[in-house]
Formats: C-alpha cells, sequence, structure tokens
C-alpha cells in the first residue's frame, strides 16, 4: 500500500484492514519516513540501485531488519550493519523472497533487532568524537 493513498491525519477501518492485509507499507512521501519506523519489522532503504542509499541509521534506531541494494559501499554504516548481520542485500526477487521468509519468525526479528540497536549505541556519541577531533582534544 501506498503512503500517500492513506488519509492525512488517521486511518479509517477500511484503510487500516487493507494497510495490515498488505503488510507492507511504501512510504512515497517526504518527511515521514523517521515517524514511520517505530511500527515496522524490516525496512527497505532506498537508493541502494542508483548513486547510494538513505540513511540507514533512521531505521537502526528502531531495531529494524534493513535491507538495501548493491550501491551501498561508500556508507560506513551500511557496511557495518551488514558485516554483522543486521542488513541485506537485495539485487532480485529471489533475494526479497528468501529475506521475508527469514523474517516470518520472531526469534529471528528479535535477533536482527539486538544487532541493530547495538551498533547504534556503540557509536552513540559520534558526533562529540568528530569535535574533539577537529578541535585537537
Amino acid at each position: 500500500m501506498l503512503f500517500s493513498e492513506l488519509s492525512a491525519n488517521t486511518l479509517d477501518s477500511e484503510q487500516e484492514r487493507l494497510l495490515i492485509a498488505s503488510r507492507c507499507l511504501i512510504v512515497d512521501n517526504i518527511g515521514w519516513l523517521s515517524s514511520l519506523y517505530q511500527y515496522a519489522d524490516w525496512a527497505h532503504i532506498g537508493g541502494g540501485y542508483g548513486k547510494g542509499i538513505h540513511n540507514v541509521l533512521e531505521a537502526a534506531v528502531y531495531g529494524l531488519a534493513l535491507s538495501f541494494g548493491p550501491n551501498y559501499k561508500k556508507f560506513n554504516e551500511a557496511v557495518k550493519l551488514r558485516q554483522l548481520g543486521a542488513a541485506f542485500v537485495l539485487t532480485n526477487e529471489k533475494e526479497v523472497s528468501a529475506l521475508r521468509l527469514k523474517l516470518e519468525t520472531q526469534t529471528e526479528r528479535d535477533k536482527l533487532a539486538l544487532i541493530s540497536r547495538e551498533y547504534v549505541e556503540a557509536n552513540l556519541g559520534a558526533c562529540e568524537k568528530a569535535v574533539n577531533i577537529t578541535m585537537g582534544l
């Protein structure tokens, strides 16, 4: 279901039923992702089929399993989350189906959520570290 098809402020019962039945929300509006990640189990991060991907940390904060296209290697967070096993590269329908199957169990989703959250927590304070390095502190 497309996010743009939903009511602006509230879901009516038919929209809610359709959204639950679809189990997939494609966010086709700017500025909403960081507010919606908290409701998801898995986020496919856009941009990975062109020059690069969008921000993976916004989704990782909520402990989501992540996926993206093959053009992610310029983005350290995406590389590291993939190495840790919390992110997956999807290049075809077979890989999408395999990941959907993997994520059907709550145990697997919980495992990936823990990896994502631990990565984010371990890297808190990056801005302060960068300032200290720049200032020679």
